[in-house]
């Protein structure tokens, strides 16, 4: 879906794409002396292999961006 996408807005503007803020938010047990972060791990690989079928479709992507730590603090909630 991402690739597609890409590409429809590649075709439709013949500007160079830039992904950025790609991520994804989880609840974490902090109590737990482990994370174990299969899902965010899948939905990464699968959204890293959109960029690369993006990249096989001739669309000029120029940058992908995951989030970092510090974007998934709020201002109400730390």
């Amino acid at each position: 879906m991402l690739a597609t996408g890409a590409e429809i807005l590649w075709k439709e503007y013949q500007k160079p794409l830039m992904i950025i803020e790609n991520g994804m938010g989880d609840f974490d047990d902090k109590a737990a002396p482990l994370i174990l972060d299969q899902d965010r791990i899948r939905y990464l690989s699968l959204h890293l292999a959109e960029v690369f079928k993006a990249f096989d479709r001739g669309v000029n992507l120029i940058g992908y961006s995951l989030w970092t730590y510090c974007d998934i603090f709020s201002p109400s909630g730390g």
